[in-house]
């Protein structure tokens, strides 16, 4: 698991094989990953332009801000995980486990996702071109299972697997001695420190982005009072992931508040108003959002249980990393006992 981290006073046991040539071969495969989310960058732009005039809607190039964001984010922190991985540094693999266990959480609940929503995306998908032979569905279907089910789920669980084995943290131990920042907090905790702290720069980015539109316990705020409570969100979320770090009580009722105010107000607002209203006040076409009507989970009370899903699984781990802060100011050692 995440916090078997050992650290700067564990011993390192004497008995460890020496991992090194496994660590460059990751390190590269995680530059080669940093590669890959970088040309998803153009291919974000390039899409956009083509959604665009297939539904004949002008192109918001302000929609895209988040995307192109999320794959530099992802572009930059591979390769700089990978170089540190070639260097065996011990705060490359904390981090490295951290990526593969985000990797694999999310790739599980994405691969839920199309399994169950996969046969109506095909179906919409149809609707606006040529229907397929039931055979052709069936091959598709088991096509992009089986590559989700690589990307998602077998690649990140052998990145758990190595980066999670006893002999590789004690060969990081070895070759890089020096306490790193990632010592300073269990990786579990930390873990969420740095999801938060991302959630912060994204918060920044949605009044340009998604023009500040959230839901606000049974309606949706945009404009400049979304602005504001945007800029508000981005500072608590940045506070509480810097007071996590530092094994600081507040920063974790903080995002605890958040996960409990925005759960509860998001499930109320989209069991009350069609999600597709949230797209309108984002400045989609009304053509884009007759495309967004042909997929099942946007219809009904689809997006409102998928978003108690996701809040449940959120606030659990929440709740899980809790026993790190058993006392108020007290050191990583004591936390971690």
């Amino acid at each position: 698991m995440l916090e078997d981290a050992l650290l700067p006073t564990d011993p390192i046991p004497p008995d460890f094989k020496d991992r090194r040539t496994g660590l460059k071969v990751f390190g590269v495969l995680e530059i080669l990953c940093g590669a890959f989310a970088a040309l998803m960058v153009p291919l974000v732009i390039i899409g956009q332009i083509m959604a665009s005039r297939m539904t004949e809607d002008a192109m918001p190039l302000r929609q895209m801000a988040n995307g192109v964001f999320f794959y530099v984010v992802i572009a930059v922190t591979f390769v700089w995980v990978g170089i540190g991985s070639i260097q065996a540094r011990r705060w490359a693999r904390a981090l490295s486990l951290i990526i593969a266990w985000s990797w694999l959480v999310i790739g599980v609940v994405t691969l839920g996702f199309m399994i169950a929503f996969l046969p109506s995306i095909l179906k919409a998908s149809q609707q606006q071109g040529t229907a397929m032979p039931e055979e052709v569905q069936m091959a598709v279907k088991l096509v992009v299972l089986v590559v989700l089910g690589v990307i998602f789920v077998l690649v990140p669980g052998i990145f758990v697997s190595f980066y999670q084995s006893r002999h590789v943290k004690a060969t990081c131990e070895a070759n890089d001695p020096v306490a790193r920042w990632t010592d300073s907090c269990p990786l579990p905790l930390l873990a969420l420190c740095l999801w938060l702290g991302f959630g912060a720069i994204t918060a920044l980015l949605m009044p340009v982005s998604t023009n500040g539109v959230l839901p606000v316990f049974g309606q949706f705020i945009s404009g400049p009072v979304g602005w504001v409570v945007c800029v508000m969100l981005a500072g608590m979320l940045g506070y509480s992931a810097w007071a996590m770090y530092r094994i600081q009580k507040t920063g974790w009722w903080i995002a605890f508040a958040i996960m409990c105010l925005g759960s509860v107000s998001g499930f109320v607002t989209l069991s009350r108003i069609d999600i597709l209203e949230m797209y309108r006040l984002m400045g989609y076409g009304e053509r884009q959002i007759e495309m967004m009507k042909s997929y099942s989970f946007m219809q009904g009370h689809g997006m409102a249980n998928l978003s108690l899903v996701s809040a449940v699984v959120m606030l659990a781990y929440v709740l899980f990393v809790r026993r790190y802060f058993r006392q108020q100011g007290g050191t990583v050692a004591e936390a971690m006992n």
